[in-house]
């Protein structure tokens, strides 16, 4: 099989807050409250993936292996002040941009211990460059009136371990249960230093002057589960819903703007239709329901010594997402 999928990151714009619009004394303001974090931006991974499977004949076990070219890249523009507080005197904006290749593998096993009735699965999915270590390269613009800067960013991204069950009672009836453990702690900052210089930051945030910015993260692992069923009203059409639920990563002490988390409950309700003998469509909708966060008097970013020190992102948090998905199959 061959696979091209994003399934890490995304990109923003935040509105404009009018009340500062042409304002002269705080020209800045008119880009809102988060610009010292985000005011437009896009973080994300590519995967391209190709995989083999393997069913070991008259046993009920198939094994997989997959291999994958990542393509990461960085876009964002902020507002910045030289030592990293939010004085609305002499804020300007910088421009982030950078990306690069890394690999990584997937592995896992399904079991039939009941033919054609249940079915148990596991994975396993690496973190970029297996053991970690992603450095993204390109140039830092226009920050604090300085030249166009040569940088680089560290960072890092989760393995994760996948576990699953289908089981099919009757022929016109399926349920699944799903769930995974994703290890985010492996997200520890996202360091930008000058080109080819190490990333160095004590525990109080200070590092060597090459050491341009760092974002603290130290994120939290999480873990997510999801039921799911489907009832084929007629051999050509399926309805199906399921439930779900997944943690948070972020810790109050650096949530901000740019990169938010929520512990959230999901829905979905759908149907697939066969058309003819190698043609489905689906429609489906899911919403997300994020439990709102309030970490005012938590956030620890203003604390740091530069190049950490960052404004305080203390604030409520809320979103509530609905994704409505169509689609067409076609089996050959």
């Amino acid at each position: 099989g061959l696979g091209f999928y994003v399934p890490f990151g995304g990109s923003a714009t935040w509105s404009k807050n009018d009340a500062f619009a042409d304002n002269k004394q705080y020209p800045g303001a008119v880009d809102g409250q988060q610009r010292w974090y985000t005011i437009t931006g896009e973080l994300r991974s590519m995967y391209f993936t190709l995989a083999a499977a393997y069913e070991i004949p008259d046993t009920g076990l198939s094994l997989g292996v997959s291999g994958n070219l990542i393509s990461s890249k960085i876009n964002t523009i902020r507002a910045r002040v030289a030592d990293g507080s939010n004085d609305l005197g002499p804020e300007g904006r910088a421009l982030v941009d950078v990306k690069g290749l890394q690999a990584s593998f997937g592995a896992g096993l399904m079991y039939e211990p009941i033919p054609d009735e249940l079915w148990l699965g596991l994975s396993y999915q690496s973190r970029p460059n297996i053991s970690g270590g992603m450095t993204l390269t390109g140039e830092l613009r226009g920050a604090n009136n300085l030249p166009n800067t040569d940088i680089d960013i560290s960072q890092d991204l989760p393995d994760i371990i996948r576990l699953g069950a289908r089981f099919r009672p009757k022929k016109d009836i399926e349920l699944r249960l799903f769930g995974d453990y994703t290890r985010w702690s492996s997200l520890v900052r996202h360091c930008l230093t000058e080109a080819g210089a190490e990333c160095a930051i004590e525990e109080d945030g200070s590092g060597p002057s090459n050491n341009l910015q760092n974002q603290p993260r130290d994120w939290d692992d999480t873990f997510g589960v999801r039921a799911g069923a489907s009832l084929w009203i007629t051999p050509e059409i399926e309805g199906f819903a399921g439930l779900g639920y997944d943690g948070n990563a972020v810790p109050d002490e650096t949530l901000e703007p740019s990169l938010v988390d929520f512990h959230d409950v999901s829905t979905a309700l759908g149907a697939r239709v066969a058309i003819g003998d190698h043609f489905h469509a689906a429609l489906s909708y899911t919403h997300f329901f994020y439990i709102s966060r309030d970490n005012a008097g938590k956030s620890k970013l203003a604390e740091y010594a530069a190049p950490t020190k960052g404004p305080d992102a203390g604030g409520s948090y809320s979103q509530w997402v609905g994704v409505v998905n169509a689609n067409v199959e076609a089996n050959f």
